[in-house]
This record gives structure tokens, C-alpha cells and sequence, in this order.
């Protein structure tokens, strides 16, 4: 099976995460308890990718340890970040916030290297911050309660925290294979989640429906995606992956009209599409460049 084929079927999966975690969220269930019990059944997945990368000799030494610590940090903020802005903005709104991470990167590397970025870049950043604005005050601004504030803030909370963790995997643990990190990532998030979380969940609206939902979240939605989408890339480049990627979002928002019945307005569709063309711009050009070098 080819790279952009696994990539595909990978962001087809993530892309239902907001969506089975929008379901889970209307039978009552909290955010605390939803990622915790996430955690918790991908869990055994996670140690046996651990397992298996100690056996390949791939594995965090002593001197990794605070890299270590580090990402599993933004990966739990990042995630229950994520889940809170599903909670209050729904799955395709949410999506959307998350897709402008790669803003994010950019202003790292401007800070990393002490220049401004380019013109080209700066437009690019304010085309898809209009577009966010206008997906947010699609609705109206009746629409602007405080829960859709902390949603925002959530969300874009999550893609600041993702764009960061993939910059420093970038410079840290350089000696271990990136399968490897990410599933100990996982791993130590998860105890983490539990430790903090773990003696006050409610789980009184937990029913067999709910149950299988969680199942499907944990399985269908974050250990095969996290699995396709490593093997993936290992066998194509990482800037085809993140164009086949893109289509993520169009996925979560067709998918959440027709399963959530979310509903968006004429100005959130400006607004989609015009996140949609300044994100592509924004990773056409890497991508261009790397097909041309030799």
C-alpha cells in the first residue's frame, strides 16, 4: 500500500475525532472524563509501540528525559485543549481553529531566526485569520457567548501547543526515531491524564452507546490514524503528506452538517475557503521546493 494512500485513509480517521467526540458530549459526558477514558484504552496500544521500538533499540536515553517531559506536556494541553474547544464550538468549527497551527510554526521560526517573515507570509496570515473571523461571526454576534470565547480560546490553545510540539520533536530527541517519541509521548500523557484526573471522573452517563463511542474514539480515531499516518510518511515525503492532509477539514465540516446536523452560513463558507487557500499557499511553496531539489 502506498504512503499517500495511508496518509489518506490516516486524516480520513482524524478526521472523525471531533465529530464521535461531539456525539459522546451530548449523552453529558465531561471533558475530563472523555479524555481520560481515551487515554486509557489507547493506552496498551501505545506501550506495545514502545515495546517494539525498545526492542529496535529506539528508545528515550537519560539525557531525553526533560525533552520527553516536555512534549508529553503539550501533548496532554494540546489534547484536552482540543476536546474542550469541540465541546463548545462543535467538530467543524473546532477543525478549524486546529488547521491554523502551521501560523503558528511560522512565527516560531521568524522568533528562531530573529526576521520578519515575508510579505507573502504576512498576507497568508491575515487571510486566514479573516477567514477564522469570519467562520466565528458567521452566525451573528448574538452568536459570541462566553462559551464560544473559551472554545476560541481553547482551540487556538491546541493549535499554538501542536505547532510547538512539532518544532521541538523537530530539535529534541534527535537520537530517536519519531514513531518511537510520539508513541512514549502517548504513553506518558495518558499516565499523566490519569494521575491528575483519575480519582474524579463522573462516569455516571456511561452506557453501552457511549462505551462504543469511546471505543471507536480511542481505536478508530487516534491508535490507527497514529500508526497509518507514521508508516505513511516513513514511505513518501512529509510535504506530500501535508498537502493530503488538507483535506482534513473539508471531511469535518461536510461530516458534521451531515451527522451533527452543524449548520454554516455563507460567510463561514468565505471564511472556510479562504483558510483553506492560505493554508495551501502556505505549504505549496515547501512543498514545490522539494520536488525541484535534486
Amino acid at each position: 500500500m502506498s504512503g499517500s494512500l495511508l496518509v489518506l485513509i490516516a486524516t480520513i480517521a482524524l478526521a472523525f475525532k471531533g465529530i464521535i467526540a461531539s456525539l459522546i458530549f451530548q449523552y453529558g459526558l465531561g471533558v475530563s472524563e472523555l479524555v481520560t477514558l481515551r487515554f486509557v484504552i489507547s493506552a496498551p496500544f501505545f506501550l506495545l509501540f514502545c515495546l517494539l521500538s525498545w526492542s529496535q533499540r529506539s528508545h528515550i536515553q537519560r539525557q531525553d528525559i526533560p525533552g520527553l517531559a516536555a512534549l508529553s506536556t503539550l501533548f496532554f494541553v494540546g489534547t484536552y485543549a482540543d476536546a474542550v474547544s469541540v465541546k463548545y464550538l462543535g467538530a467543524g468549527l473546532s477543525r478549524m481553529i486546529l488547521f491554523l497551527f502551521p501560523l503558528f510554526i511560522m512565527i516560531y521560526d521568524a522568533f528562531r531566526v530573529q526576521q520578519i517573515p515575508s510579505w507573502e507570509k504576512l498576507l497568508v496570515f491575515s487571510i486566514a485569520y479573516l477567514g477564522i473571523g469570519l467562520m466565528i461571526l458567521g452566525p451573528g454576534l448574538q452568536s459570541l457567548t462566553h462559551e464560544t470565547w473559551i472554545g476560541v480560546a481553547c482551540g487556538l490553545t491546541s493549535a499554538l501547543t501542536y505547532a510547538t510540539f512539532l518544532r521541538l520533536n523537530q530539535h529534541m530527541l534527535k537520537s530517536v526515531r519519531p514513531q518511537a517519541i510520539n508513541a512514549q509521548v502517548a504513553l506518558v500523557a495518558s499516565v499523566m491524564m490519569l494521575t491528575l484526573e483519575g480519582q474524579s471522573l463522573d462516569l455516571s452517563p456511561m452506557n453501552g452507546e457511549v462505551w462504543a463511542l469511546i471505543i471507536l474514539l480511542a481505536i478508530a480515531a487516534t491508535v490507527i490514524p497514529f500508526w497509518l499516518m507514521l508508516e505513511g510518511m516513513r514511505r513518501t515525503t512529509a510535504g506530500h503528506a501535508s498537502l493530503i492532509a488538507m483535506v482534513g477539514p473539508a471531511i469535518t465540516m461536510t461530516a458534521a452538517m451531515v451527522i451533527l446536523n452543524e449548520q454554516f452560513s455563507l460567510i463561514q463558507w468565505v471564511g472556510f475557503a479562504l483558510i483553506m487557500v492560505g493554508m495551501g499557499v502556505l505549504q505549496w511553496p515547501s512543498q514545490r521546493a522539494k520536488s525541484a531539489s535534486p
